[in-house]
């Protein structure tokens, strides 16, 4: 939804209304379905299998596989080895605590904040 570039006492604002996923996506760099990823791993109390995660989000085992190291590099998704009581052991992830994911999300949103403040003193 667009939104006029100023308020009735003339002052800025943005010009387009953001969503939390537009927040998400820039701050963390995440691509849309990185994105949906981490949104659907947040709803997920327990840690989890890769199975479990592209089942829920109705994905290929691949495309889950994909974005979950894409989020374990960017430092959101961690990854544990789990034994199986029958022998051998599968991966299980879960999301960092959502204290730290806040504080990510405000480093990147100041990061933002510093980009355009840096643009508009060199126009």
């Amino acid at each position: 939804m667009l939104l006029n570039c100023t308020t009735s006492n003339n002052t800025m604002r943005l010009c387009r209304k953001l969503s939390f996923d537009d927040v998400l996506k820039c701050s963390l760099a995440l691509t849309k379905g990185e994105a949906e990823t981490l949104k659907v791993m947040l709803r997920m109390k327990q840690p989890f299998t890769i199975n479990e995660i592209a089942n829920k989000m109705n994905k290929d085992r691949s495309v889950a596989q994909r974005h979950m190291k894409k989020l374990g590099e960017k430092g959101v998704a961690l990854r544990f080895q789990q034994n199986r009581d029958e022998g051998g052991y599968e991966f299980v992830y879960r999301t960092i605590e959502k204290k730290e994911l806040r504080r990510l999300l405000f480093v990147g949103v100041k990061q933002f904040t510093s980009q355009v403040e840096t643009m508009i003193n060199e126009f």
